[in-house]
Order: structure tokens, then sequence, then C-alpha cells
């Protein structure tokens, strides 16, 4: 919920801590911090999905990294 909530903000500062969270051990958190960088800064997902979406181990995870892609077509700014 926190980073559902995050993503939501639009506050660019707490993107550091949602990268972080592209890591954790748990593939819920993982899914939930692909969707709100994808809310806060389009070019920091880009850069992240290039890295981590092909090693992705989970298949929800992999789907959400694309679904965020797909759905956030274009640049926060442009919006």
């Amino acid at each position: 919920n926190v980073l559902i909530a995050a993503g939501n903000s639009g506050d660019a500062s707490l993107v550091p801590t949602v990268v972080e969270l592209l890591s954790d051990d748990a593939p819920v958190i993982r899914g939930a911090a692909v969707w709100a960088l994808g809310q806060l800064d389009h070019k920091q997902f880009v850069e992240e999905r290039s890295v981590r979406e092909k090693a992705e181990s989970d298949g929800i995870v992999r789907d959400e990294w694309w679904y965020a892609f797909a759905v956030r077509a274009e640049p926060v700014e442009a919006m």
C-alpha cells in the first residue's frame, strides 16, 4: 500500500527508495515498486526495466514491467 501511495504522490524524492525496493525478496513488493516507479519517473523506469525485466524470476513481476510500460507510454512530464 505504501508503494501505491508513493506512486500516486508524484513526489520524485521517493524514486531512490522505490528503486531500492525493486530488489526486495518479496515479489509483491517488487511488483508494486515497478508500478510506483512507472508513475514517478518514466526515464528511470525505462533504465531499470532494461536491466531488470529479463532477470526477474517471478512471472507476475515480469508482467508488471510490461504492463506499467504499456500504460505509461509517455513521460510523466508530458502529461
